[in-house]
């Protein structure tokens, strides 16, 4: 299964001249089974005319699709470890061959706790660098 939380890492390796890409894309619900899945109940609406109750922001909750279409709602808290599972192993799987790889995370989301399991995979946070950029330009 697929979340839209993915960790995409491609490496890169010299081949001719040219630079030869290795991408895989691995989601932070893969290998979970159905009945195991860290859903998160949508929030309550508010009564008409009131503003919606604050989120916290440290953890947010993602709205993703399952890859037959089912809507699904997850906390962040509850996808660090699954999306730091995948990381691991692609790390795993590279052992010590190849070239460095850049692993990105395709979601919204921080994810403060996700850490790259080795020296050799830089990990970029587009979210974060975009969250951040944006309180810059408040002031």
């Amino acid at each position: 299964m697929r979340a839209c939380a993915c960790a995409a890492a491609a490496g890169a390796a010299r081949s001719g001249g040219a630079a030869a890409i290795a991408l895989a894309v691995r989601g932070a619900l893969d290998g979970v089974c159905e009945g195991a899945l860290p859903l998160t109940p949508p929030p309550p609406q508010p009564p008409p005319g009131l503003p919606p109750s604050p989120v916290d922001a440290s953890d947010c909750p993602l709205i993703t699709r399952l890859n037959d279409g089912t809507p699904v709602t997850v906390h962040e808290a509850a996808l660090t470890p699954l999306l730091q599972r995948q990381l691991d192993a692609h790390a795993a799987a590279l052992g010590g061959r190849g070239a460095p790889c850049v692993a990105v995370l395709l979601c919204a989301g921080r994810f403060d706790g996700l850490r790259s399991p080795s020296e050799r995979i830089t990990l970029l946070r587009p979210f974060a660098a975009a969250a951040d950029a944006a309180a810059r330009l408040r002031g």
